[in-house]
Order: structure tokens, then C-alpha cells, then sequence
């Protein structure tokens, strides 16, 4: 009733129950959960204002992390839901205006958020239970030192997104690197702490092919940061701070670069995204400052395959990370054990639509060599989660 007056609120609950079965650290299970609450005000209805509206999302987040509680896995997590809620009733996770101008065509926003909301994400990643690309691989997220944050983080930003003819659009921006990223409740707007800014770039092409119009979408991209990192090898010193400790070297300035995509390869339905279709993205970070250097992801999603069920999904992914080369060097050449080399995750599941907004999906993953260092065999992985939006 609201969404005529140009007020849209949302309400969801997303729970996994998620455990080691085989491999790992141990056996074992943890819940983690989300509960989630968005206001989207249109005041162009509200108030004659045309193209301009606010957002608002707030979450509660609890639970375990059973990677690091069971699985052994500090690169991936295996129920992506859990972490940064702040352990508060209700926790900003983002809070922006937007401006929409030239018919649509130049998208304006500025407020709390974060980069990784747009740039490098896809919605399809977030079907999937690994931490590892939800919303966006985390050699990007995880390896940016606050630079490209995400949701419950949050740091100020503008971002635009202009589109173009041929179905091509540019998006480009600036946001504040470090800070207090909105600390425990969301709210914590100060820039203290901020040492500079990130510079992200995207460019993306969306046409649709073949007689029953299936859609593509591919984007490439890099960001640039003028802040300063610490070096995750080396202190002042240039002596390696896992045997001398210190204050770590410090770096201004880093980047990083990503492609990646989807294509549609059987349309089964009349839903936009209702088919098979093949999903793939690189990611490339700068190993002084971050655990990760290269991550691929590649994988099958499938939507409306059987007709008396078109909302059901399944999907397949596999997901590759090779950890920082510079840390490992060093690490080596001290002849210290256990240093993170490459791991991966496969996973499947099947998304069944049990009711209106309300899914179910069992999940398995293989987790090959969990932590990236060979400490532990390769993992088991068995959860489902149920997600219920309103």
C-alpha cells in the first residue's frame, strides 16, 4: 500500500545452518544469520522532486563462523552471512541519496556506502553460501584494506553511473579508505582514521542475443588508492614481521583490476533471468597489501528448468584463490611452515521456492585445501539456508 506513495519497505530473514562434515579442522556445525530491514523513498512521489530518492538498510547479524570454527578455511568462509554486525539490535549497513537526470540515463549517489554495492558485484554471487564472492569476490573486499567496503561497512562515497548508447555504461567514483567504517552500530560517520581515498572505474556492456533475446553482461574495472597500507610481510625495518615484529611497512597508494561476466545460454522462461546461464569473473589484487593476488570464479546458475517449479533454482560454482606470492616468497625463504599457497571451493545446491518470497536451499561444498597452507585435508561441507522476504 505504501509503494504507491513511493515508499518501498522490505523485511527479510536469511538463516544458514552450515557444518563440517569431512576434512578440515574438525567436525562440527554453526548457525549464523541476518535479519534485514530497507526503506526506498521515491520523492519524486512524495514530493514532486523527480528522479531523486533516499535508501535506507539496517540488520541485525548473529551467529558463528564455520570455517574458522570448524573448517580450518581463514581465506573463505563457508556461510557467507556471518560477520561485521557489530553485535547491536540494529546496525546501519547503508544510508544514501540518489539523483537520476537526462532521462535516467546519469544515475548520481552519495552517502554511507560502499563500493563494492556496485563495482565488481553481481547478484548472482549471493545465491551461493562461500564468503568468498558475496557480493563481490573477496580478493577485492578482503584485500583492500578498508579501501572497497561493503555492507554492514559502510564509508562516504559518490558514486555515478552514466549509460550510454549500444547498451554500454560507465561508472566511476570516490569514497573515503579507513576510518571507522561506521564502527559497531553503523552510525559512526567520523573521518578519523581516514589516511586518503579510493578511485574505482567500471566499464560494462548489457545487450541481449538470439531470437528469444537472452541477456549478457560483462564489466572490467580497476580502482586506484592514494591511502596508506601496511605491508603484510615486512616491517620498517624491511625484516620480515612474522620473526621480528614491529610496525609494518607502510605503502601509499595500491590498486587492483577485475572482468567478468554472465551469459545466458538457454532461455527457459519469460523472467529475465529465467535460463541457464554461465557466470565468470578475475580478480586481481596487490599481494603487498593483501593475503590474496588472483581469484577466478566460474559457474552454472539454471532458473525455471522445470515447469511446474519455474522460481526454483540450482546452481554450480567453483571458485579459485591464489594467495599473495610476495608474503609466500618471504615466508620460505625464513623456512617458516605452513605458508598459504592456492585453495579453491566447489559447490552445488539446489533452491527450492516453498512459498511466496520464501526459499530453501541445501548446499554442499569441497573446500580443497582449506586455509590455502595444506595444514588440514580437503573439507566436507553441508549446510541449507532459508531465506524469507516480506
Amino acid at each position: 500500500a505504501l509503494a504507491r506513495y513511493g515508499i518501498v519497505l522490505n523485511v527479510n530473514y536469511f538463516g544458514m545452518a552450515v557444518g563440517n562434515v569431512s576434512g578440515g579442522m574438525r567436525k562440527g556445525a554453526d548457525y549464523a544469520g541476518q535479519t534485514s530491514v530497507s526503506v526506498d523513498a521515491d520523492w519524486g512521489l512524495l514530493a514532486g522532486l523527480n528522479g531523486f530518492s533516499t535508501h535506507l538498510f539496517f540488520l541485525n547479524r548473529s551467529g558463528r563462523p564455520v570455517g574458522r570454527d570448524y573448517v580450518g578455511d581463514s581465506v573463505f568462509n563457508e556461510n557467507n552471512i556471518y560477520g561485521a554486525g557489530g553485535n547491536v539490535i540494529a546496525h546501519l549497513g547503508y544510508a544514501f541519496i540518489e539523483q537520476k537526470l537526462w532521462h535516467d540515463q546519469l544515475d548520481l549517489m552519495a552517502g554511507r556506502m560502499g563500493a563494492a554495492m556496485l563495482f565488481n558485484a553481481s547478484p548472482i554471487f549471493c545465491d551461493f553460501f562461500s564468503f568468498g564472492l558475496c557480493p563481490t569476490p573477496r580478493a577485492i573486499s578482503g584485500g583492500s584494506q578498508d579501501a572497497f567496503v561493503m555492507p554492514p561497512q559502510n564509508n562516504w562515497s559518490l558514486y555515478a553511473s552514466l549509460s550510454l548508447d549500444h547498451d554500454l555504461y560507465l561508472r566511476t567514483g570516490i569514497n573515503a579508505v579507513g576510518g571507522a567504517l561506521g564502527g559497531p552500530s553503523g552510525f559512526n560517520w567520523s573521518s578519523q582514521g581516514v589516511t586518503g581515498v579510493m578511485l574505482p572505474f567500471e566499464a560494462g556492456w548489457s545487450p541481449h542475443w538470439g531470437k528469444s533475446q537472452k541477456p549478457v553482461h560483462l564489466r572490467a574495472g580497476f580502482y586506484a588508492s592514494t591511502a596508506q597500507a601496511s605491508d603484510i610481510a615486512l616491517n620498517r625495518q624491511g625484516n620480515l614481521l612474522a620473526l621480528s615484529g614491529g610496525s609494518p611497512l607502510e605503502h601509499r597508494g595500491y590498486f587492483a583490476a577485475w572482468a567478468g561476466g554472465d551469459i545466458m545460454l538457454l532461455r527457459q522462461t519469460a523472467a529475465p533471468d529465467g535460463g541457464l546461464l554461465f557466470f565468470f569473473n578475475y580478480t586481481h589484487s596487490d599481494d603487498r597489501i593483501s593475503i590474496y593476488r588472483d581469484m577466478g570464479v566460474a559457474g552454472f546458475e539454471d532458473r525455471g528448468f522445470w515447469t511446474k517449479r519455474p522460481q526454483d533454482r540450482s546452481g554450480l560454482l567453483f571458485v579459485w584463490s591464489e594467495q599473495s606470492a610476495w608474503l609466500r616468497k618471504r615466508l620460505r625463504a625464513a623456512h617458516l611452515p605452513d605458508v598459504q599457497n592456492h585453495t579453491s571451493v566447489l559447490e552445488a545446491q539446489y533452491g527450492a521456492h516453498i512459498a511466496a518470497g520464501t526459499f530453501l536451499t541445501p548446499d554442499i561444498q569441497y573446500v580443497i585445501r582449506p586455509g590455502a597452507a595444506g595444514a588440514y585435508h580437503n573439507a566436507v561441507v553441508l549446510g541449507t539456508s532459508l531465506q524469507v522476504g516480506l
